[in-house]
C-alpha cells in the first residue's frame, strides 16, 4: 500500500462512521483518482461490516447475561 493510501485509510478509520465518502467521490473530478477512491471507500466499508456485527453479537451477549 502506498504512503497516500495508508494515511488516507489511517484517517478514515480514526474518523469512524461519519465519513460523507459519496459528498467526497463527487469531489474527485480525474477518473482514475475517482476510481481509485471508490475502490477504497467499498474496502473500507466491507472491513467495517463484520466488526459492526461483531459488536452487535457481544451487546446482545452482555443483555443476556445481565438478564440473569
Amino acid at each position: 500500500m502506498s504512503g497516500t493510501v495508508k494515511k488516507v485509510t489511517d484517517i478514515a478509520f480514526k474518523a469512524g462512521k461519519n465519513i460523507d465518502l459519496e459528498g467526497m467521490a463527487k469531489l474527485l473530478v480525474f477518473d482514475e483518482p475517482h476510481k481509485r477512491f471508490i475502490t477504497l471507500s467499498t474496502t473500507l466499508i466491507k472491513l467495517s461490516r463484520p466488526k459492526r456485527e461483531f459488536q452487535d453479537a457481544s451487546s446482545m451477549a452482555d443483555m443476556q447475561i445481565n438478564r440473569f
